[in-house]
């Protein structure tokens, strides 16, 4: 077989690999058997079924290294990118508090102020400069919700590749999750 076919073409990062020289990467999990490090996570429902609240519980477990739901989880900082309800976060996370036991005075898990619009470089860079301010490298990015976060008409194409791809730009710079939280339609 010609083996120059498996050459990149020129300037593009686009290649084949042949399947006999994969080699599989050891488990990584963030939360045991659950979902891995380095990967693009989508927490979808209906409205008002909890998804925000079990996004959150799924945050302060990772900052705390507190178990999830009976699954081990790997420990480290979560940025919580809220683009609606604000002035529930504090509740729902004092109620993981005291649900818990525990405290988050000290935890690595940041809340945005404000949704973060992502979907072109400009705003996408602006995301990464602000994780970067925190000092914390994050093992999870929360996108709450996928709407209130996107720049763009969610049901374009176009708008949501390129959604998709500054995600994985997020994901690629820290080698962490991202989540997007996302409703499902209204009707059936």
């Amino acid at each position: 077989m010609n083996t120059s076919m498996l050459d990149p073409p020129s300037r593009s990062p686009f290649r084949f690999k042949r399947a006999g020289d994969i080699k599989p990467r050891p488990m990584d999990w963030l939360v045991s058997g659950l979902f891995e490090l380095d990967g693009l996570l989508l927490i979808v429902g209906d409205p008002s079924a909890g998804k925000s609240f079990w996004a959150l519980d799924l945050a302060a477990c990772i900052a705390t290294g507190h178990e999830h739901h009976g699954r081990a989880v790997q420990a480290g900082p979560v940025h919580y990118i809220a683009g609606e309800g604000h002035n529930g976060i504090s509740r729902r996370l004092r109620a993981w508090m005291i649900r818990n036991e525990l405290e988050l005075g000290d935890a690595p898990l940041y809340v945005s102020e404000v949704a973060a619009q992502i979907g072109d470089e400009v705003n996408t860079a602006t995301v990464l400069e602000a994780i970067n301010c925190t000092g914390d490298t994050p093992k999870l990015v929360v996108l709450d919700t996928l709407n209130r976060n996107m720049a763009g008409d969610e049901n374009a194409t176009k708008d949501m590749g390129a959604f998709i791809a500054c995600c994985d730009e997020i994901r690629a710079a820290y080698g962490c999750t991202v989540a997007l939280v996302h409703h499902t339609g209204h009707g059936n």
